[in-house]
């Protein structure tokens, strides 16, 4: 139980370090502009640090399996959910910490809606 913990928390961590990356770095810049363009929700959702570690921690668990519960239920199903879920939110306090130190001030507020772009949610 110790190990998956642990396993829990460093794939939180690679979870939260692959969200920020995705949603802040100036590499994947043009890749969240093409994906506003092709679709203004879809690239309101790569914009979100948040929003992203959903999806990066369902591929991860998808990918490691890190069950620390045994319900039993959906062949297993339900146990990757809810390990995808908290795995959600340890990444967001990973995420929380590293913005703070990294990103001081006004980058803990939501992203902005460039000009001329309608808000889509």
């Amino acid at each position: 139980m110790r190990e998956t913990l642990i396993t829990l928390f460093l794939l939180s961590g690679a979870v939260s370090a692959i969200s920020v990356t995705v949603s802040r770095s100036h590499v994947f810049g043009p890749m969240r502009e093409q994906m506003e363009i092709l679709n203004p929700w879809l690239g309101r959702l790569v914009r979100c640090a948040y929003c992203t570690s959903h999806w990066v921690s369902f591929a991860v668990c998808f990918i490691y399996q890190p069950y620390f519960l045994d319900s039993g239920y959906m062949f297993g199903l339900v146990d990757w959910f809810v390990a995808a879920m908290v795995m959600v939110g340890i990444a967001s306090l990973w995420t929380g910490v590293v913005m703070k130190i990294h990103f001081p001030g006004p980058a803990l507020t939501p992203p902005t809606v460039p000009k001329g772009k309608k808000e889509y949610i």
